[in-house]
């Protein structure tokens, strides 16, 4: 073989080396950033799920339902608190409405006897829900505004229309990085009483 043979044939295998390891570089970046964007998306949607445990309605006892009450709280395994100032519930029954959250408002107050500016009833408080933490997680970490690991909250509004007997409603709560947690759900047919279980995880 001559020596320009040679010399080409080294050349070649020097070049396919370097195919080679530019090759595994480029895989190992590549596999890296899949890793890194699906684990963020994991640890996002996991971090700000909510779970709904129940759904109340509360009315007049005339077979309608005014008023909204849903118990949430972190999914298991969440870790990242959700903001409430950056939560939307959206609600679609009679009415279609977005909610957004206001502080001002105490779930925990009857909205049919009391004149509290706090209460549900106040008009200025339409499409806003208010927030009550029934449980609060273990430690310190519990933070107003938020919804953190432990905590219960019942969320509250008033529907734009009133629910009747066998009405279909949805009800969505979306994050701020548009990750929603929704359920639905048909008012009984027969309803009495100032309460309604609608709905029971």
């Amino acid at each position: 073989m001559s020596n320009t043979a040679i010399i080409m044939l080294f050349c070649i295998l020097i070049l396919a080396a370097s195919a080679g390891i530019f090759v595994v570089q480029s895989m190992t970046v590549y596999k890296d950033r899949a890793l890194f964007f699906s684990g963020n998306q994991i640890k996002n949607t996991v971090g700000e799920y909510v779970i709904v445990h129940d759904v109340y309605g509360r009315g007049t006892g005339n077979k309608e339902v005014d008023y909204l009450y849903l118990s949430v709280e972190l999914r298991q395994g969440s870790k990242d608190p959700v903001p409430f100032a950056t939560t939307l519930i959206h609600s679609i029954g009679t009415a279609e409405g977005f909610y957004t959250y206001n502080n001002s408002i105490d779930c925990l107050l009857n909205p049919f006897s009391s004149d509290n500016a706090s209460s549900l009833s106040n008009a200025s408080y339409a499409m806003q829900y208010g927030v009550a933490i029934t449980r609060y997680g273990s430690g310190n970490q519990y933070s107003s505004g938020f919804l953190t690991k432990g905590d219960v909250a019942t969320l509250c509004f008033k529907l734009p229309t009133s629910l009747g007997d066998g009405q279909h409603a949805s009800i969505a709560l979306i994050s701020e990085n548009l990750f929603t947690t929704k359920l639905e759900f048909t008012t009984p047919e027969v309803m009495s009483g100032a309460w309604v279980e609608l709905y029971h995880d």
